[in-house]
């Protein structure tokens, strides 16, 4: 079977829209103290390089009223271990600011590793030729800026494609 396609957002894409709907994330209700449902990425590796990513936008909208000086908002992937890092998944910056008004692109990627997957249940669940999805969950979390954040913490759960011809 064929992966799945991918939608691409743009930062371009992202910005065509109202100001109070610049964060691409779902926020939590207000004021039922409720958590948004974590984010799905699907990355199919496709082409000669055998990659699959998406891009995620972290934008820190500039504050319209003049209270308080603007100030950097800071973010981190949590949760990139070594057993993530096996698995083929990859942040292309972990952590990093971003000033009033502007955005940051980070790249996540999986790229298939054959030798990491032997002898575990992912190599031989694809070596019966069966398609499977390699998972891991990342954490970005959002701190300082001004205004903050609506929702300092983004839970994100990632699925790499492995197809039935990648364990073998």
């Amino acid at each position: 079977p064929s992966p799945p396609r991918q939608q691409v957002l743009t930062p371009e894409r992202l910005l065509n829209v109202p100001q109070q709907d610049l964060l691409a994330f779902p926020s939590a209700a207000s004021g039922t103290g409720d958590v948004a449902s974590p984010i799905e990425i699907e990355l199919s590796p496709a082409g000669e390089s055998g990659v699959g990513s998406a891009v995620v936008t972290i934008g820190h909208i500039k504050s319209s009223k003049a209270e308080g000086k603007p100030s950097p908002l800071e973010f981190t992937f949590e949760g990139l271990t070594d057993e993530v890092t096996k698995r083929g998944f990859s942040v292309d910056v972990p952590k990093g600011t971003v000033d009033a008004g502007g955005t940051k692109a980070v790249t996540i990627s999986f790229a298939l590793q054959p030798e990491s997957i032997q002898n575990t249940e992912l190599g031989i669940i694809a070596s019966f030729g069966v398609s499977q999805w390699a998972e891991a969950s990342l954490k970005l979390v959002l701190k300082g800026g001004n205004p903050p954040p609506l929702q300092p913490e983004t839970h994100i759960d990632l699925k790499g494609f492995i197809s039935s011809s990648g364990g073998r």
